[in-house]
């Protein structure tokens, strides 16, 4: 009940800063500034959301802005894999390939964080299209966790998305020999190929 009475304040607070029901609805851009803003103010000490604050702001066309969160997030967690990736990220998915294939190759140097950091940079690299980088980090994750088949799969998934069916397939190969027994590796093949069957 208590909550219900807030509600009102909660949402002219968020108003305030820019993320209204109509912004939201009709200012993408204004939504993305908002939610980096809210960010940056609720955990200003996380590498990691820092970095996406600074991937939202690139979007909203505040770039300096942008570009100083992905700075500042780096500083957070400068061993960090996964904040090297979501910095990767944030420039790549603002056309700016360079600094996002620099970024990137940051991830191969790092030591903190999961490894994972590794797979997901590889299947970002992937649903962009970008097939021999995104390798360099698959392969390197394979190196590591010869045996994860289920993100195999997404690899093979990701190259799909990016229009790379042959490495798709060479990826989704590598499950199977893995799994050849586990349902959930032909689950997740077929989900890929249904949702990309035409590309």
């Amino acid at each position: 009940m208590r909550t219900l009475a807030l509600l009102p304040f909660l949402c002219s607070a968020l108003a305030a800063q820019g993320l209204g029901e109509n912004t939201l609805a009709t200012d993408p851009r204004g939504s993305l500034a908002g939610c980096a803003d809210r960010l940056e103010a609720l955990k200003p000490k996380d590498g990691k959301y820092l970095a996406e604050a600074g991937r939202f702001q690139l979007l909203a066309g505040n770039v300096r802005k942008g570009e100083d969160l992905l700075r500042f997030a780096e500083m957070m967690d400068p061993k960090d894999r996964e904040v090297a990736r979501l910095v990767g990220l944030a420039y790549l998915k603002a056309g700016r390939r360079k600094e996002a294939l620099a970024a990137y190759d940051k991830v191969l140097v790092k030591d903190g964080g999961s490894r994972k950091g590794l797979a997901y940079a590889g299947m970002d690299l992937a649903e962009a299209g970008l097939v021999k980088e995104a390798e360099r980090y698959m392969d390197a994750y394979a190196l590591l966790e010869n045996g994860d088949w289920d993100i195999f799969v997404a690899f093979g998934a990701a190259h799909l998305k990016g229009g790379a069916r042959t490495r798709a397939a060479s990826w989704f190969q590598r499950a199977i020999v893995i799994k050849p027994s586990e349902e959930k590796v032909y689950l997740g093949i077929g989900r890929a190929m249904a949702e990309h069957r035409g590309r």
